[in-house]
């Protein structure tokens, strides 16, 4: 998907009404004991939660368009290397004080490593 398809989605999710950008206070009403049950790979987060994650550890990346909590959330394979690599919870800014959750992502990367693990059949894809 394009980058201005993208934007005009994300602008059309956030102003609906429906769907607000996650923050730091419902997450601890909403009962979930972890990060990762409370925010998936592609919700919108406020700058609250991005300064958070600031805040506890230097980040170990951090460009303007996105930065890399600075532990590893765990290992994997990464596909371009094909070395064990530490996967690090990312976050890109899509917007003022709005940023996306982009899951645990390889150094450098915005793509969640889920996306590169093989599956062995469709229905393991989507499950």
């Amino acid at each position: 998907m394009e980058k201005d398809q993208r934007w005009k989605n994300l602008k059309r999710r956030m102003s609906n009404g429906k769907r607000r950008a996650k923050d730091n206070r419902r997450m601890h009403k909403s009962g979930c004991n972890s990060w990762d049950e409370y925010c998936k790979p592609g919700d919108m987060v406020d700058q609250g939660v991005a300064d958070y994650f600031l805040d506890i550890l230097p980040p170990r990346t951090m460009t303007s368009d996105y930065f890399q909590v600075g532990e590893p959330h765990s290992h994997a394979i990464n596909p371009k290397t094909m070395k064990n690599c530490g996967t690090y919870a990312t976050f890109a800014v899509r917007g003022k004080e709005i940023w996306e959750y982009c899951g645990n992502c390889f150094p450098h990367m915005c793509v969640d490593v889920e996306k590169f693990k093989k599956r062995d059949s469709v229905q393991a894809f989507f499950a």
